[in-house]
């Protein structure tokens, strides 16, 4: 089970386990450094080779992904090798809302925004306008393509009713389904239909190894590992570390530009220890599996947008803290999850500073 908890930042973990001082190769393995190339042009030719290219977005919130993201979608060669994009941001009770917002229908506001706000996290998750300017993003794409081009956003996130969700076992139940779900919907309209898709999750819904005996830290199984065990070969996976400082690993990465995509396989990058790329204070990452994954044992690639310090969050919407429903609503489901205290605290947080 994963929930989003308000905030959780990517931090390093290199006390514990000792990035800066790992030596990323094994026996018998090469020591080539990863190379940066241009981010999209890297992307565009693993699309043409994979049906599917799983995106991770790095820290929720931040703003250079969504500046990539957009600069993808406004390139001409996004609607030329892609059909569709698979979002964790929405729930797939409102895809037939979606749907029509999507290809320029009339929505009215407070109809499509139950898409991001009512999807299966109690928090303010998706909330931030980054999700929805990439909504409209899409939307406004679809204007200048052609009938038979138009892309669709498929809403990868179970169903949830909060009108019928009354405790802890509700959300759980509903949130230990997400990546299970996210994958079918995933083989169901993009790969049964022989087309193409972007999909864009947080990072621990594309690692094809998640532990198998610690659900406090992820599923065991992950929207990747699922596709992969039906479609073996089809899906191009892209980490996005955005805590992680590559000049401890591979010193000229400070020179890379930013956004560039690396290939990971058999480079000083990839075989690095998996797990200091990713552990938190709330995600500790020792022990099995983890132990013995290298980062290119979960990524083909890995997104770099700049330097830790440059990646900066899109502040959280003072509207909504002044918005009594919204923040009733929000309080309310985080009573129903064993941190919800924290949740709040969270919450007024962001309302507060802005910042998670």
């Amino acid at each position: 089970m994963r929930i989003h908890a308000p905030g959780l930042p990517l931090l390093l973990f290199v006390l514990a386990t000792g990035l800066g001082n790992a030596d990323p190769s094994r026996a018998g393995e090469p020591r080539q450094p990863a190379i940066a190339r241009p981010a999209a042009d890297a992307l565009f030719d693993a699309a043409r080779s994979h049906p599917l290219v799983a995106l991770s977005e790095g820290q929720h919130w931040n703003e250079p992904f969504h500046r990539f993201r957009l600069a993808l979608l406004r390139d001409p060669r996004f609607a030329a090798v892609f059909d569709d994009i698979v979002v964790e941001s929405g729930s797939a009770r409102y895809q037939a809302v979606m749907d029509r917002f999507i290809a320029g229908g009339n929505v009215p506001q407070d109809e499509v925004r139950q898409a991001w706000e009512n999807s299966t996290q109690p928090t303010e998750v998706w909330d931030v306008p980054i999700y929805e300017e990439f909504f409209r993003a899409v939307r406004a794409a679809n204007a200048s393509l052609p009938a038979d081009r138009k892309l669709r956003v498929i809403l990868a996130d179970p169903p949830i009713d909060w009108s019928t969700v009354k405790n802890t076992d509700d959300v759980l139940r509903w949130n230990d389904q997400r990546d299970a779900f996210a994958a079918e919907v995933t083989r169901r309209e993009v790969l049964d239909k022989n087309r193409r898709a972007l999909l864009v999750f947080g990072d621990g819904h594309l690692w094809r190894h998640g532990p198998k005996d610690r659900p406090e830290i992820a599923s065991p199984r992950s929207v990747t590992s699922f596709l992969l065990e039906r479609a073996p070969g089809a899906v191009f996976a892209i980490g996005t570390p955005t805590a992680a400082d590559l000049t401890r690993i591979q010193p000229d990465t400070a020179r890379w530009p930013a956004p560039s995509i690396a290939l990971l396989e058999g480079t000083v990058l990839g075989l690095a220890p998996f797990a200091p790329y990713y552990a938190t204070p709330f995600q500790d990452l020792r022990g099995e599996p983890f132990d013995h994954l290298r980062l290119q044992d979960q990524f083909d690639a890995l997104l770099y947008l700049g330097p830790p310090a440059t990646i900066m969050q899109r502040p959280f919407p003072t509207a909504l803290c002044a918005d009594s429903r919204y923040m009733s609503m929000r309080k309310a489901r985080l009573s129903l999850v064993p941190w919800g205290k924290y949740g709040v605290e969270r919450l007024e947080k962001a309302c507060a500073t802005g910042t998670r």
